[in-house]
């Protein structure tokens, strides 16, 4: 039996995806019943069961679109977007921020394959925990890369577990202190000596020194 075939995947991966504050509801249907549903009731959940069906054998009908495509997404008039995955006997089905369609699915596909981006320290999973984007503040998921609201490249970010700093995928990042003590210390002795003669010159060395310092000891990834 495949993994995806297997119930308590779909339970694994719901609980995941609905801690997800961008993810408005959760629905996984088995040959077209309710298996498992998150932040909706059961007859609404029926209704969408019904809905994504009706539109899936009309886009495939009517559109020439293959019937071999697993995933597609439906942008909503809300804003949102419906994710609708297609497995073996279950589908996967999700409304969430249109922004972030491309991360659900990348999120999904990792999950599948059991490589869900961890904090390499403390071990937590990346992909079902949010932080701010430091940029909008809109809540994103800790594993972006960019914002998908505002654009801005996150970078560098601390684990919201251990507080250690990460990269996206959960590397830890470290500071090489060989370099930046001695280029600390010779930025400074260079910057006091340039000050005796020019002030300005001193000042603006000194800053220079730090800069560069700053740029080959910060950061790397372990």
């Amino acid at each position: 039996m495949s993994i995806v075939d297997k119930p308590e995947v779909f339970d694994q991966l719901v609980e995941r995806l609905s801690k997800l504050s961008s993810v408005e509801y959760i629905v996984v249907a088995h040959e077209g019943l309710p298996y498992k549903i998150a932040k909706i009731d059961l007859s609404r959940a029926d209704v969408i069961i019904a809905l994504v069906s009706d539109v899936l054998s009309k886009t495939i009908k009517y559109k020439g679109i293959s019937s071999s495509i697993d995933w597609v997404s439906l942008g909503l008039s809300t804003g949102k977007a419906l994710y609708i995955r297609m497995f073996n006997s279950f589908t996967l089905i999700l409304e969430c921020d249109r922004e972030i369609i491309g991360q659900i699915h990348d999120i999904v596909n990792r999950f599948i394959k059991d490589k869900l981006f961890k904090c390499s320290k403390c071990g937590l999973e990346l992909d079902s925990i949010e932080i701010k984007c430091p940029y909008c503040s809109k809540n994103i998921v800790a594993s972006s890369i960019r914002c998908p609201y505002c654009g801005g490249c996150i970078g560098i970010r601390r684990c919201p577990k251990c507080r250690s700093r990460i990269r996206y995928n959960g590397e830890l990042v470290r500071v090489r202190t060989k370099a930046l003590i001695p280029g600390i210390a010779l930025s400074t002795a260079l910057g006091l000596a340039l000050w005796l003669i020019n002030p300005v010159v001193g000042y603006t060395a000194l800053l220079a020194g730090l800069y560069f310092t700053a740029i080959i000891s910060y950061p790397t990834s372990t």
